[in-house]
């Protein structure tokens, strides 16, 4: 985060820019937004996710987009199995992923913005590029001026909106728990809870209730949900319906 007195834009240079980055990410409270054409362990390392397990426990909802190409299957370089499953390990207090990856492609923009306050934006590959073995030119502004930081979240999250949206119609589809469960948290992610419930109102998915009253914790924990929020009425209602239904199976 910005220091007082500190400019509004900062241009960084090759080295100064992974530091300033790991700084912002521990700093974070609320929210972690990063777009990247690629990822690699190279940067999700070991390190590395040891300070979004800590942040995660703190608060903090992750999400990571990435891709270049225009469609998914077309893609050179995929995200390894192996490290979409270490992100996965990176869990909220209640065990529900804290950290989620999504194919959002057909862009080489290079983003990171916490909070709604910082934005981190230029040539760095944030995922794939550690940037102090080889410098070869990178810069990155560092941008803390309210307009344009608001500017330029509106923009990634409604890329991320978009994806949620479609992961959710196959969700219901298919009746595939899992993803549901994913949705939730990447709605609550974006600071949605309330778009999450009613979603889960309109598809009648009692089972998601409870997940749904879990994933609102991280907003209690970081204060941005009240408790006092009507919406959390809502929720315990159905979740009641949905002990009433399992009274009765027996």
């Amino acid at each position: 985060m910005p220091k007082e007195g500190e400019a509004e834009v900062v241009l960084l240079r090759d080295r100064q820019i992974r530091p300033e980055f790991l700084a912002a990410i521990k700093a974070a409270t609320r929210q972690i937004l990063i777009y990247s054409p690629w990822a690699t362990e190279e940067v999700i390392d070991a390190e590395f996710i040891k300070i979004l397990k800590k942040v995660a426990k703190s608060g903090v909802w992750i999400l990571f987009g990435y891709g270049i190409a225009p469609r998914e299957e077309e893609e050179t370089k995929i995200i390894s199995p192996k490290l979409q499953e270490k992100l996965l390990k990176i869990k909220t207090p209640e065990d529900l992923p804290a950290a989620q990856i999504l194919w959002l492609g057909n862009s080489h923009a290079k983003e990171v913005l916490i909070d709604r306050k910082l934005h981190l934006a230029g040539s760095h590959n944030w995922l794939s590029y550690r940037g102090d073995r080889l410098p070869r030119g990178e810069t990155t502004y560092k941008v803390a001026n309210t307009e344009m930081v608001e500017d330029a979240c509106e923009y990634l999250t409604g890329r991320f909106k978009s994806c949620v949206e479609k992961m959710w119609g196959k969700a219901v589809a298919n009746l595939d728990v899992d993803l549901g469960l994913r949705c939730v948290c990447i709605w609550c992610t974006l600071g949605m809870e309330e778009k999450a419930l009613q979603e889960l109102e309109n598809s009648n998915w009692l089972s998601l209730f409870p997940a749904w009253l879990k994933a609102t914790c991280q907003g209690l924990r970081s204060r941005l949900i009240s408790a006092e929020a009507p919406i959390f009425a809502r929720a315990i209602s159905r979740s009641s319906k949905v002990s009433e239904t399992r009274s009765e199976e027996r």
